[in-house]
């Protein structure tokens, strides 16, 4: 590994490990914080706070170990945690897309006792899907061994790679589009009520309105730097099964750069929830106002 690449994942898995642990630190502890939708956040994170965990001690291992077995074995477990983050991430996009578009079914589609199977299933598929190589990779046939990796190849592009990243971006697109129109709604209403009863209180109008917009940029933001960060490992899945007979698995798997912007974006995550999901950004801000004014004091 190129040691700036090898430095700038360290620095981000490090950034990984503090943002994800302090959020799922902080819904943990904070009772205001804990709702359907943080659920969702906090399986993210523990998702995110792995990735950032596992992928240095994993890189150090790939560089003195060698040998198909050890190296697809290692692959395996280190890409379980990359698509754990996607398919979670998936989750919490459903969960957003369900409270914009369908507002009133809402509270019956996301009960308590549904979002542990939502986040079971989140876990579990790319568990399952990286339990798949073992089929094969024992075999001893090059032949076979070569075709099994170029279909198992496909079928994580496809499945785990290629199609959240189009269902995300329609869903957030579709989030973004009804947003926006509650939005225009509901400053119709307001102006008009405001016409006819100008002492009216319209700060639950305003706050609904807040909460809509800021769950469609929140959503948009994380969907958007996840394309961004996968297009580089989409794109060498895509050349590597163009390939596949001239290059060996240890060649593709050593390709760290694109490590790199998978560690990444589970890094940036945790900001972007500080900054943006209201009730962390509120409970942040109590948080630290509460713990600095008696050190002023």
């Amino acid at each position: 590994m190129t040691s700036w690449i090898f430095a700038l994942t360290c620095i981000l898995s490090g950034l990984g490990l503090l943002g994800n642990g302090f959020v799922i630190y902080f819904i943990a502890v904070k009772k205001r914080l804990h709702s359907l939708t943080n659920a969702f956040i906090v399986s993210l994170a523990v998702a995110d706070f792995c990735v950032g965990f596992f992928t240095i001690p994993f890189t150090c291992v790939r560089k003195n170990i060698s040998g198909y077995h050890n190296l697809r074995i290692l692959a395996s477990s280190h890409y379980f945690f990359f698509y754990s983050s996607a398919c979670n991430l998936c989750v919490v996009t459903a969960d957003r897309f369900v409270a914009v578009a369908l507002p009133l079914r809402y509270v019956t589609l996301m009960t308590w006792r549904r979002v542990p199977r939502f986040i079971f299933s989140a876990w579990t598929l790319p568990f399952f899907v990286c339990l798949l190589p073992f089929t094969w990779i024992f075999s001893s046939s090059p032949e076979t061994r070569n075709i099994c990796d170029k279909f198992f190849i496909a079928l994580l592009l496809t499945f785990l790679e290629f199609i959240p990243c189009v269902v995300m971006v329609v869903a957030t697109w579709r989030v973004l589009y009804i947003s926006r129109r509650h939005t225009r709604r509901t400053m119709a209403v307001q102006s008009q009520l405001h016409f006819n009863h100008p002492r009216l209180n319209f700060d639950s109008l305003r706050q609904h309105r807040e909460r809509n917009m800021s769950s469609a940029k929140l959503i948009s933001i994380v969907v958007g730097l996840f394309v961004l960060c996968y297009i580089t490992e989409m794109t060498s899945s895509f050349l590597h099964l163009l390939n596949v007979s001239k290059e060996s698995w240890s060649s593709y798997i050593n390709n760290d750069f694109r490590f790199l912007f998978l560690v990444a974006n589970s890094a940036v995550n945790p900001f972007v929830y500080a900054f943006l999901k209201r009730d962390i950004q509120t409970e942040f801000k109590r948080f630290f106002c509460r713990n600095r004014w008696p050190a002023m004091g």
